[in-house]
């Protein structure tokens, strides 16, 4: 179940990158 490894990794590599956009814009300062 290599594609399911991947996946999960995509998946929290995705939710990191949106919560660190979100904290830039939520916190410009």
């Amino acid at each position: 179940m290599k594609e399911w490894g991947v996946f999960w990794v995509v998946a929290r590599v995705v939710t990191v990158l949106a919560f660190v956009t979100w904290l830039l814009v939520a916190a410009p300062e």
